[in-house]
């Protein structure tokens, strides 16, 4: 899947998978190899790096079964509504209770602008 989404200069940078392809991962590695990155650590995650790429192993409950995702965050961009960023919209009062409700709104997406550059391994 790396060099399906490699052209030219531009190659995965980021890769999540779950605990079956990471393991599969880290399996295949002699212990010299492993090279972590300081910056991914402070992120919060801990990732080994492949042709480099950052291996983040993700352990959410959204991440599908046996899956592998080869992103290449240059071609990936967050788009939001500018109203709609994160703006409080009015108090209202609750009329059974001593309390009030103020809404805060957002609108957006995660867009890509090459997603021939993406990629999923799955089993």
């Amino acid at each position: 899947m790396y060099l399906r989404t490699t052209r030219g200069a531009d190659h995965t940078d980021l890769i999540m998978a779950d605990s079956v392809y990471y393991n599969y991962f880290l399996g295949s590695l002699q212990n010299i190899q492993r090279v972590a990155d300081s910056k991914m650590a402070d992120a919060g995650f801990q990732s080994v790096k492949y042709m480099g790429a950052d291996v983040c192993y993700e352990d959410s409950t959204g991440m599908p079964a046996s899956h592998a995702y080869f992103l290449n965050t240059d071609y990936l961009h967050f788009r939001y509504a500018p109203n709609r960023l994160f703006k409080p919209l009015e108090r209202v009062n609750s009329i059974n209770q001593d309390a009030v409700v103020q809404l805060i709104t957002f609108a957006g997406n995660l867009t890509t602008s090459n997603a021939s550059l993406q990629g999923v391994a799955h089993a």
